[in-house]
């Protein structure tokens, strides 16, 4: 019985500590916790902002997405990709205020709404269509138009498009989207004299050199339509794509705009 009681007792007494013990932790940690959870905080958003500050090196600041994939809509068989023909990791750079710019359209399962959006740096709507996508893939160009809401494209200012496939128009989440940034730049005098002198494919190596594919593409593009010229106006395209890291789309055919049932749309045709 005496064995019984003294078991008890120690039982009690390790009872009473350990209460007192949790009693005494759940009045301290509170601090301590609290401080864990700054210090994760704190881990969290360095590593958050060490790669920010990588996207901005990588990026200047300014997204550019230029390839888009499959979609949860399935609107682009084969594992077919979205892609826009345009520098991967810089703005694009246009002498002209009414620049094309080109993008390879993957077969679809069907016909598709395509919408293109151009907004400046303060998300002001400059200009929006749409198009339509055919039965068959191909390059694409689509043009600004002069009669835009604003005068023009400002010189040396940042613009924001996007193009757009709309899988389910219920569902925007699901779209294939490129996106990327356009700038309309003053060209020197000696290079402008150049190119008043130049055929289109001097042309489009001067633009070349001067970092400005949007009109190097056009060029050649046009000229495509030449029948005397076609083969080294196709030979320039595939140089300009490869210079762009795009080489596998060379062989992509120039196909023509289609109109969407809204008839916002001008048709581009290179046949």
């Amino acid at each position: 019985m005496l064995f019984r009681k003294q078991n008890f007792s120690k039982i009690a007494t390790v009872i009473g500590l350990t209460i007192s013990l949790n009693c005494c932790l759940a009045s301290l940690p509170i601090s301590v916790k609290a401080e864990e959870a700054n210090f994760t905080s704190q881990e969290n958003k360095a590593n958050v902002n060490k790669r920010d500050r990588r996207t901005t090196k990588k990026r200047g600041g300014l997204p550019v997405h230029r390839i888009g994939g499959g979609s949860r809509g399935n609107c682009i068989p084969n594992q077919g990709q979205l892609v826009a023909l345009v520098p991967e990791n810089s703005v694009g750079i246009t002498t002209s205020t009414t620049p094309q710019l080109f993008f390879y359209i993957p077969e679809t399962t069907k016909t598709h709404l395509i919408e293109f959006v151009v907004r400046d740096r303060q998300d002001k709507l400059v200009y929006e269509t749409l198009l339509e996508t055919k039965d068959r893939a191909g390059v694409i160009a689509i043009e600004l138009p002069e009669n835009l809401p604003q005068e023009s494209l400002k010189t040396n200012e940042n613009y924001h498009w996007y193009l757009s496939m709309i899988c389910n128009q219920q569902k925007r989440s699901h779209d294939i989207v490129v996106e990327g940034w356009l700038k309309r730049i003053e060209i020197e005098p000696t290079v402008s004299q150049q190119l008043q002198n130049a055929d289109p494919i001097e042309q489009a190596n001067l633009y070349q050199q001067q970092g400005i594919w949007h009109d190097a593409l056009s060029v050649v593009a046009k000229e495509q339509k030449t029948t005397n010229n076609r083969g080294a106006a196709r030979a320039k395209w595939t140089e300009l794509l490869n210079a762009l890291g795009l080489g596998e789309l060379a062989d992509r055919p120039l196909i023509e705009t289609v109109r969407s049932s809204s008839n916002l749309l001008s048709d581009y045709s290179y046949r």
